[in-house]
């Protein structure tokens, strides 16, 4: 339903390689919803607005060069945000419509090669989920279920469009090698698709096996103050997970690749980066004064990567109706 940014290191990091020559890459990565997306992905709570937290903390090491080499490197990552998940009463061609919003505060430090340790605190980009049309078509297990239920299993097949932007609103400075902000615009398109059967470990009452993923096309604007223009990028959240009564929990992960190089006054650096995270994921749902309520924790390590640090950590997010 929400997440937070993928961005570890988001902005200019120098790196050293074994010749001495140094390469200048800005921080790529994905967009999307701050603490990112893996469980329901394509599904909408009932009309309503769902106000949320999110926050953690990711240790950084080696810089990943192309070609499997690397770089001694070490850092860390801090982050909290706040946002809100706002489903429209109205509906569209049997679909429901929402919006979301998501801004956060994060510190981030990290050190490659020779090069002394960096760090930049300060306001996040802000994300926005402009606009988001989900469709759920139920199947017979749905109807099936008690009525009575306090947290109904949505059986059946749910799928999502969505257009969302990331603003260039946090901490940017271009002498600074590290920043938390972009300086850059991102727009992205993205569809979901999240499909709930009955538990493939036996049948039972109030028990379901679910498969999610998002898939996210990222084009990035220009960084006006370094002329460097980061190269498009596809990526993909998903996650595979049980539901047991108020539980839910499983697998989840997040893959993304450049699609066409970065370019520094129009000319391409040759450069792509990519990774993939893979990782644990528990939710418990629960209720507050009888409105629907959540916790969330994931843990994700990178698994594979070129161009970016070296990452594994924690997030932790809770979300209410209001």
């Amino acid at each position: 339903m929400i997440r937070l940014s993928k961005r570890l290191a988001q902005a200019a990091i120098i790196l050293f390689a074994a010749t001495g020559t140094a390469q200048a890459l800005e921080g790529t990565a994905p967009a999307g919803p701050i603490g990112g997306t893996d469980l329901n992905q394509a599904l909408l709570p009932q009309p309503g607005l769902y106000p949320f937290l999110v926050g953690g903390g990711v240790d950084l090491s080696r810089y990943r060069l192309g070609g499997g080499d690397d770089v001694r490197g070490d850092g860390h990552v801090g982050f909290g945000a706040v946002g809100a998940l706002f489903v429209y009463p109205q509906t569209l061609f049997g679909g429901q419509l929402a919006s979301s919003f998501g801004a956060g505060k994060q510190r981030v430090c990290y050190s490659a090669g020779p090069a002394p340790e960096s760090c930049s605190e300060g306001a996040m980009d802000i994300y926005t989920d402009l606009l988001l049309w989900s469709k759920f078509s139920p199947s017979k297990a749905f109807a099936d279920q008690p009525r009575d239920r306090a947290f109904p299993i949505p059986y059946g097949t749910a799928f999502m469009l969505g257009l969302g932007v990331t603003w260039p609103t946090g901490e940017y400075s271009s002498s600074d090698p590290v920043n938390v902000g972009s300086n850059f615009f991102t727009i992205s398109p993205t569809m979901a698709v999240t499909h709930t059967a009955p538990s493939i470990f036996g049948a039972g009452p109030g028990r379901a096996t679910q498969v999610s993923a998002r898939l996210f096309y990222n084009h990035y604007t220009e960084n006006g103050d370094t002329d460097y223009n980061t190269g498009n990028t596809v990526s993909l959240d998903f996650s595979a997970s049980e539901i047991v009564g108020p539980w839910q929990f499983g697998v989840a992960g997040t893959g993304w690749t450049q699609i066409a190089d970065d370019k520094i006054d129009g000319n391409s650096n040759g450069l792509r980066g990519s990774a993939m995270n893979l990782g644990l994921i528990a939710q418990y749902s629960f209720t507050v004064a009888n409105r629907p309520a959540f916790i969330k924790a994931k843990y994700l390590w990178m698994v594979e990567g070129e161009y970016i640090p070296q990452s594994e950590g924690l997030t932790v997010s809770m979300g209410f109706k209001f």
